[in-house]
């Protein structure tokens, strides 16, 4: 592949990568009913664009060597910028919601429904922070663990919206933990 066509396929991956943090932030936002003001991916998106100029720079003077840095560099930061966002959105609304209403569900069977939505969420961070740990790219589509996050926020709604007594729980986990309340 010469260097044009992988700097239309980084094009094409860095767009990706963007409607992907912006489907993260619809998540918090159908869930939350408020915008986000997380830094990360677009501080990272911001840096990848820089080094996609570079890569422009180092193909205009046929430096090989940094061109295939600035590439690295590139995924680098759109890998952490997706990750970053992923897991702000567990670790600071998901996983906290759900440990303050197993604290105040007694136990039972929703309790144990709760319990096992909020290890499926603790396993997701996990297996994010592993995947971050390798340099790689997603060419054009979205992380593999994309489609994980999207079914458990999916099943945690689902069961929220389908019992009020759960659905009691979440709101008064929400109302205590906003902004107003702070």
């Amino acid at each position: 592949m010469d260097h044009q066509e992988i700097l239309n396929k980084t094009a094409e991956e860095i767009i990706a990568n963007v409607d992907s943090v912006i489907f993260i932030e619809k998540i918090y936002a159908e869930i939350t009913n408020k915008k986000r003001g997380f830094a990360s991916p677009y501080l990272n998106f911001r840096d990848a664009l820089f080094h996609y100029k570079k890569m422009y720079e180092a193909d205009r003077d046929a430096n090989d060597t940094l061109f295939i840095e600035q590439r690295a560099c590139l995924n680098e930061h759109l890998n952490r910028g997706i990750k970053d966002s992923a897991i702000d959105l567990c670790t600071n609304f998901f996983i906290p919601c759900l440990h303050s209403m197993m604290g105040a569900c007694t136990p039972n069977d929703k309790h144990t429904i709760l319990r096992h939505i909020y290890h499926q969420f603790k396993n997701l961070v996990v297996t994010i922070r592993l995947e971050g740990q390798i340099l790689q790219s997603y060419d054009d589509k979205e992380p593999p663990w994309l489609l994980q996050l999207i079914n458990i926020c999916k099943d945690f709604v689902d069961y929220r919206d389908n019992d009020t007594y759960i659905n009691r729980l979440y709101l008064n986990f929400f109302l205590n933990t906003s902004p107003a309340k702070q």
